[in-house]
């Protein structure tokens, strides 16, 4: 029994899994046809000891070239993605720019090379607004002219000192005042349009004014004629009425808080968060910032005080712009508006009307309950000299 010859079937079976096996694995590593062809033509010389040659040869050669088929199939799918592929900046496209309604292709602004100005790459906001330069440095931070991508529109950053961020106390409180300022809408106050917190730092976005610092005009031409002042003065009052009528006080009304467009358009900024931002830093430094000079009484003493704190820097303010002096200047300034320690403007510009002495002098009165009540009462007045 143990000589009888495999039957047919079993020897066919034999030849077609021992040849395709042999035949399949070398193809496999080899991925080519011939060696598919050898595999099962050395299928089939094992077929051959089972009898059956032709039958192991065919069967293992026929599945060598199925299995082929299959590895072609698969390697198609797995290839064919990444012959897709080449969009990869597509998925690290800022989701801002990918929603803007500017007509510029997104890939235009990916690639725009940072300007050398710009500080250090912060995500998100810096997508945004691309900085083009510095334009000012000052006791809150740094303020810079920017494109807002978006908008398509200028503005300016202003990215406020650290210091202003390391207590989250006085973060917020920053950041809230910056809020009730941003609810500000009148022409003569320059927009907030945004508040950013990015990596703690806290960043404002501004409207951009083409003009100049009215302290610099000042410096520039000395003092400024009555004419001049009384058209400045009729439109910082116009931007503290309203904002007194919803409850804001400026606070640190100077001039360098001031803007004067080329058009002769006045915008007052800062409201509220310059004098924030001065409690904060000097707090946090030791350092005063601001001007003391324009500072009312009570705001030495350190109380908030009311909408009559502006009212005094005004008079602050007029007195230097039609004299080109401070009223109060040199050691003690608490003590000299005490006293009311000041020369009148006339004795600087002897051809200004008398009148002029009296409004400044009820502006620098040391008592709240002794300034004009309002800023109403300033215009009234400017609009009684001829």
């Amino acid at each position: 029994m143990n000589n009888r010859k495999p039957k047919f079937f079993p020897k066919v079976l034999g030849g077609l899994l021992i040849g395709g096996a042999i035949g399949g694995a070398i193809y496999w590593a080899t991925g080519w046809t011939i060696d598919g062809a050898i595999g099962g033509a050395i299928g089939g010389a094992i077929g051959w000891a089972i009898e059956y040659a032709i039958v192991g040869a065919f069967s293992g050669t026929l599945l060598s070239l199925v299995i082929r088929d299959f590895k072609q199939t698969k390697k198609k799918a797995i290839s064919s993605p990444k012959q897709i592929e080449p969009e990869p900046v597509k998925s690290s496209e800022p989701p801002m720019l990918k929603s803007a309604p500017a007509p510029k292709p997104s890939t235009e602004t990916i690639v725009q090379q940072p300007a050398p100005a710009k500080p250090h790459k912060e995500e998100g906001m810096w997508e945004r607004y691309e900085i083009i330069r510095e334009i000012g440095r000052g006791g809150m931070g740094v303020v810079y002219e920017a494109k807002d991508r978006t908008l398509d529109r200028t503005v300016a950053v202003k990215k406020m000192k650290e210091e202003l961020s390391i207590r989250q106390r006085d973060k917020e409180r920053f950041i809230r005042e910056a809020r009730t300022s941003a609810k500000l809408k009148h022409p003569n106050i320059v927009a907030i349009y945004d508040i950013f917190e990015e990596q703690g730092m806290v960043n404002l976005i501004f409207e951009y004014i083409d003009g100049k610092p009215l302290s610099e005009i000042i410096d520039g031409k000395g003092k400024l004629s009555l004419e001049e002042t009384k058209n400045i003065m009729f439109q910082i009052c116009a931007a503290l009425k309203y904002a007194h009528e919803q409850g804001v006080v400026h606070r640190d009304i100077k001039p360098a808080n001031v803007l004067v467009e080329r058009s002769g358009a006045v915008k007052v900024l800062d409201f509220g968060i310059a004098r924030v931002a001065a409690d904060t830093l000097h707090t946090m430094t030791g350092t005063v910032t601001g001007t003391p000079a324009y500072m009312a009484p009570e705001q030495h003493l350190g109380r908030a005080g009311d909408h009559r704190v502006d009212i005094y820097s005004l008079g602050g303010l007029m007195y230097e712009m039609l004299t080109g002096e401070l009223p109060f200047s040199g050691g003690d300034v608490l003590a000299q508006k005490e006293r009311m320690a000041y020369e009148p403007a006339t004795s600087f510009a002897p051809d200004l009307p008398k009148q002029i002495d009296e409004i400044i002098n009820k502006c620098l009165q040391p008592k709240e309950e002794e300034r004009f009540d309002s800023v109403k009462g300033i215009m009234a007045a400017f609009n009684k000299i001829i």
